[in-house]
């Protein structure tokens, strides 16, 4: 009698035990919102931080560094929560790399100008008087860290999106799109070393950077930066991803229509509008991707 009641309880732990790995299979297999809670909290918190640690220090020299950050902290934030596949994983790297690459450059730009004219708006007023430059705005600083935090949100979407993936929709790992993410970061990495360069040395005052690959393209950072957002969105897309493609168009309607190549083509037009030399270099020079001109 024992051994045929032991039989039914071992069978019966058996099937408790099957419905129990399958339930959590089929979990497994669902989206996960943890991701999408996680983004959020990640670039939310970063920022918030950073607006903290403005007011109470005063300053805009970490703007850049807490901004690309957050892109750091979100893309780590949300793998965790991803079934890890190879393709999730080399999606968290490459935000991460991006994040560490352009938060360096322009962590190390800021610190040896100690001003940035991108953020006046924000963290200046036109008061000349000695004293506070960002605790006299308030308002205008929670506005501009706000910003940083949804644009980042938003710039991340395929990312998320794809961490919030099951396994069994997870992307594959698309060789050329890492290739291309890889050429477009190489690229912005160079365009950065050369203006860099070409702007500490004083015999180049009064004089647009026109060598290297600025001398085939009049923003090659710009480009290679929309690139980069595509790539991304390349590695991540699939059909139930396909909606985040708003992500790397944003990227691009944003530096060809608002605060990147507009803004500085008003700042050269001022600057050196009245060479001829410059007429001529913005007339015969490609905009955005390094490419002989008509006049070579």
């Amino acid at each position: 009698m024992w051994r045929q009641s032991a039989r039914r309880w071992l069978a019966a732990a058996t099937r408790s035990a099957r419905r129990e790995a399958s339930q959590k299979a089929m979990e497994v297999d669902k989206p996960s919102w943890q991701a999408w809670k996680r983004a959020g909290t990640a670039v939310v918190a970063a920022n918030a931080v950073g607006c903290v640690a403005s007011y109470v220090w005063d300053t805009h020299l970490f703007v850049d560094a807490v901004g690309t950050g957050a892109f750091a902290v979100s893309a780590y934030a949300t793998w965790r929560t991803s079934a890890r596949t190879k393709a999730q994983s080399v999606l968290a790297a490459c935000v991460m790399l991006w994040a560490l690459r352009l938060g360096g450059h322009l962590a190390h730009r800021i610190a040896q100008t100690k001003h940035d004219p991108r953020l006046e708006p924000f963290f200046q007023t036109p008061s000349t008087e000695e004293g506070s430059t960002v605790r006299r705005l308030p308002w205008k600083l929670m506005q501009f860290w706000s910003l940083q935090a949804a644009w980042a949100f938003i710039t991340l979407l395929p990312v998320t999106a794809a961490h919030a993936l099951p396994k069994s929709q997870s992307p594959a790992v698309r060789l050329w799109a890492v290739g291309l993410f890889a050429a477009f970061l190489g690229m912005e990495t160079v365009a950065d070393v050369q203006k860099s360069r070409y702007r500490s040395n004083p015999d180049n005052d009064g004089h647009w950077v026109d060598e290297g690959l600025w001398r085939y393209a009049r923003h090659p950072n710009y480009g290679a930066e929309m690139g980069v957002w595509w790539a991304v969105y390349a590695m991540a897309v699939t059909k139930a991803t396909a909606w985040t493609a708003i992500a790397p168009i944003g990227v691009t309607l944003l530096l060809l229509k608002g605060s990147g190549v507009p803004v500085l083509e008003k700042l050269h037009d001022k600057k050196y509008g009245q060479q001829a030399a410059y007429q001529r270099y913005k007339q015969n020079t490609n905009l955005l991707f390094p490419w002989p001109s008509k006049s070579r």
